[in-house]
């Protein structure tokens, strides 16, 4: 099966198209243009991370409750 064909990669996909525009839109500039050091871009990830940790800690509770 390609990826075009398969309807979750494609809302991965496009949830990513997205997310680039809404990016563009705030910062003006692609992200390979980001002025941001290595640190900056490392401390951005564990941020996001942390964020997913939450989040999947949430909806095990929720599951756990069920």
């Amino acid at each position: 099966m390609s990826l075009a064909k398969c309807p979750t990669t494609a809302r991965v996909i496009k949830r990513m198209e997205n997310r680039a525009a809404a990016a563009m839109a705030k910062f003006g500039v692609p992200m390979k243009d980001a002025k941001m050091g290595t640190i900056s871009w490392l401390r951005e990830l564990q941020e996001e991370l942390l964020d997913g940790a939450v989040y999947i800690e949430a909806v095990i509770e929720r599951l756990e409750e069920e």
